[in-house]
């Protein structure tokens, strides 16, 4: 695994299939594109994955993501989330990641795109806004 192959998965799964329609190889690669950026942290990576999230939780990979995260710089994180999130075309599954993900790196910078997705008409991403929100407030 290298940069060049990583990003060129990545721009190639803008978003990853979903659940129903990913076969194990794909999933496989994923896991080792997010095992390798865990180990060499590039911030410029952030938007590819926030928008790689497709239907579903990625065969349970899509968690993973949020470990890379961790390991970018907080606020270009905060930055590319506001974007997907104050975005009217983003796409569900992406809107819904990205909302769990800004519960994870709360900032107030996140509220208006918060309040976007509480307003989706899927209740999971609702109650990931509202959840997120709730906890903004009280911190």
């Amino acid at each position: 695994m290298n940069k060049l192959e990583a990003i060129n998965f990545l721009k190639s799964n803008q978003p990853l299939p979903s659940d129903l329609e990913l076969i194990q190889t794909t999933v496989d690669k994923y896991e080792e594109i997010i095992q390798y950026f865990i180990k060499n942290p590039d911030d410029d990576m952030i938007p590819l994955f926030l928008n790689s999230y497709g239907a579903g939780d990625g065969l349970g990979t899509y968690v993973l993501v949020e470990d890379v995260l961790y390991k970018c710089t907080k606020i270009k994180v905060i930055e590319e989330i506001k974007k997907i999130l104050e975005n009217q075309e983003t796409i569900d599954s992406i809107r819904y990641w990205a909302t769990q993900n800004a519960a994870a790196f709360l900032d107030p910078a996140l509220k208006k795109g918060l309040l976007i997705s509480s307003n989706s008409d899927i209740e999971d991403i609702r109650e990931a806004a509202n959840i997120a929100l709730d906890m903004l407030i009280i911190d």
